[in-house]
């Protein structure tokens, strides 16, 4: 029963022809239908297959999978030639002159949002995840799910499992593998780029 009229139908015929009992009628379940209309499309709406933007956020909140990556993205301190993001001497209050210098216990690196082009494979490796037995294959397939470089896996039977990249990765994707790697409690994770 989609329409008024479905409900109007089943009036007895006593009360068929009164027009405030229609309006009545009307007026009361004219906003439970649209309500029904509005839940009938959700599903369609959080479909994996065909989510987009916010859509995929939401879904991404329910299965779990992270919205950012720690550590991450370098901080501008002070620093020397060879360490990234380095800038020259400066002052806290300018900005604009260089950077100040990090303080003991303070992180030279930040969390960075998983870019929008990532979204849906992590959501499709956290559900896999989620359900996963934590062997090889499974981190071999999270792996995969989140980047189509080479990948080689070693379980070192040291509770210790690496995960070297065969080509040149970002940090970014380093940060993502290890955060969405699945692995029995205790076991470490190294996870290195070429």
């Amino acid at each position: 029963m989609d329409d008024i009229l479905d409900y109007t139908r089943l009036l007895t015929s006593y009360h068929r022809g009164k027009p405030k009992l229609t309006a009545s009628i009307e007026a009361v379940l004219t906003p439970l239908l649209q309500c029904r209309a509005v839940l009938q499309q959700m599903p369609g709406k959080f479909d994996l297959s065909t989510a987009t933007g916010d859509q995929l956020k939401t879904i991404a909140k329910w299965v779990g999978a992270p919205a950012s990556i720690p550590n991450v993205t370098p901080l501008p301190f002070f620093g020397f030639a060879d360490q990234e993001a380095a800038l020259t001497f400066g002052e806290t209050d300018n900005p604009e002159i260089g950077g100040f210098w990090r303080e003991s216990g303070v992180s030279s690196y930040a969390a960075a949002d998983i870019p929008d082009e990532l979204v849906l494979p992590v959501i499709q490796a956290q559900i896999y995840r989620n359900r996963c037995d934590c062997i090889l294959n499974d981190g071999y397939y999270i792996v995969q799910l989140l980047t189509a470089t080479p990948v080689k896996i070693t379980d070192t039977q040291t509770m210790a499992i690496k995960v070297q990249f065969q080509a040149s990765v970002s940090n970014l994707t380093l940060g993502l593998v290890r955060l969405m790697y699945p692995r029995p409690m205790g076991v470490t994770l190294t996870v290195t780029g070429n």
